[in-house]
């Protein structure tokens, strides 16, 4: 037991400073953002002051139209298109572990939109979506539909970028939740089966608790991405038409660069991180009482 703890704490230590660099690379930018939030910076000649604002850059955040559009519009995205890529990545996963050999195949095709840098796709996807030339209007003016401006349309534009989103990220979840399927004990749906269970009965009642551990992991990774999306609605509409694209991660970079902002940007960024870090404590301790 003692070799054992040894070696525990061997390992332990080997990692240790690994984790101290990273700890510092991370620490160090967060403390200078949490510094910036509580400033107004002014610029002459080159160089920047701060002058000290106490609460008044969070104080602003209530009053804020445009954080609340970006947002709520964050939180539209988020939660639709990380719950389609979950469904379909876990509907991919399935359906390419019971292809046998052309398995490998399917996989190679699923993962290639997940290559693609975030900034081509959305320049591909602008095209695609363009009003007077652009392949989706094509593809729906064959059936009598006519053109839709679908980046244009306040009503339309935040779907055809969770769209795009979906088309990006799902293999993402398909990969993180394949790996689940293929460690799935083979044996107890096997005896499942024997006993006379339908397919659906032996997903529902076997299959789905056992993964559902990977399901909720991937669903709070691939959360954590997508509320950091930017250069797909930086491409694809710019926040509009007018505020309807606007997600928070936009909002930051127009505080911090088009408005020249950085103080408030700060406390902006400040607030979304304890968001997700809520969303992310709530989510795990709800997790955590499951299991047990």
């Amino acid at each position: 037991m003692a070799n054992f703890r040894g070696r525990g704490s061997a390992r332990y230590f080997s990692i240790l400073p690994a984790f101290l660099f990273l700890a510092l690379l991370s620490a160090l930018p967060l403390f200078n953002l949490f510094a910036l939030s509580f400033a107004e910076v002014s610029w002459s000649g080159g160089q920047s002051t701060w002058t000290w604002v106490g609460l008044n850059n969070y104080l602003a955040l209530g009053s804020d139209a445009l954080f609340k559009a970006g947002i709520l519009n964050t939180v539209i995205l988020v939660g639709v298109a990380t719950t389609a890529q979950v469904t379909i990545g876990l509907m991919l996963a399935l359906a390419c572990s019971r292809v046998g050999r052309r398995s490998r195949i399917y996989r190679t095709l699923f993962l290639l939109p997940i290559l693609i840098p975030g900034i081509i796709i959305g320049a591909i996807w602008r095209l695609m979506y363009n009003y007077q030339f652009g392949v989706v209007n094509q593809i729906i003016d064959l059936v009598g539909l006519g053109p839709v401006d679908w980046l244009g349309s306040s009503s339309l534009a935040l779907m055809s970028v969770i769209i795009v989103d979906i088309w990006h990220w799902t293999p993402f979840s398909f990969l993180l939740l394949l790996a689940a399927v293929e460690a799935l004990p083979r044996d107890v749906s096997e005896a499942a089966q024997i006993d006379g269970a339908s397919k659906w009965t032996e997903f529902r009642r076997i299959s789905l608790p056992l993964l559902w551990p990977a399901i909720f992991t991937t669903f709070v990774f691939r959360a954590i991405i997508a509320f950091k999306v930017f250069d797909e609605v930086y491409l694809l509409t710019g926040g509009g038409p007018g505020t309807a694209t606007e997600v928070i991660s936009f909002t930051i970079y127009q505080r911090f660069f088009t408005q020249d902002n950085p103080g408030y940007g700060s406390a902006m960024s400040v607030t979304v991180i304890f968001i997700i870090a809520a969303v992310i404590a709530v989510a795990m301790t709800r997790q955590r009482s499951r299991s047990q």
